[in-house]
């Protein structure tokens, strides 16, 4: 089975902390950060887009479910009623 996108829920504000993780572990992800204007100019100026979600390339049936969502950071892979959301290629 090729390898799929699917998104992963990451721990409150951990979202750099999981991107780094995943990283490590040589897992493609997507993390798109955006750029903003805080009212207080010493806090952060960058925030994740989809705050809580990051995005992966992988190949399931491979690298399991279970071990993307042991990584330190993680929370979920994202699933619709109970299943994970499959392509339909």
């Amino acid at each position: 089975m090729p390898a799929e996108w699917y998104a992963l829920r990451s721990k409150l504000n951990k979202e750099d902390f999981l991107l780094d993780q995943l990283l490590i572990r040589k897992v493609e992800a997507y993390y798109p950060p955006i750029q903003i204007k805080p009212v207080n100019p010493r806090s952060r100026n960058i925030r994740a887009y989809f705050p809580g979600y990051l995005f992966v390339n992988v190949d399931l049936e491979q690298i399991g479910a279970s071990n993307l969502v042991w990584i330190p950071g993680a929370s979920s892979l994202v699933c619709f009623d109970g299943d994970l959301p499959i392509s339909r290629r």
